[in-house]
């Protein structure tokens, strides 16, 4: 994934679910991650890894 796809990632995960406390560059790095965990666990493209992510978001700033 490129920066410009990460920065749009970012922005519709903090318009969503809210600002990410850790600020952007740790969301970015966090997206990556997950997108990579979502991939290894075969979770389709689209929609899915769309709420997928989302449901992670939202679980990782209730972990903040």
């Amino acid at each position: 994934m490129d920066r410009d796809q990460l920065q749009h990632v970012a922005a519709a995960l903090e318009e969503g679910y809210g600002e990410c406390p850790h600020g952007r560059t740790a969301l970015m790095n966090w997206i990556e991650q997950e997108v990579s965990m979502l991939k290894s666990r075969g979770v389709p493209g689209g929609e899915a890894a769309t709420q997928a992510l989302g449901l992670a978001y939202w679980e990782w700033l209730g972990e903040s």
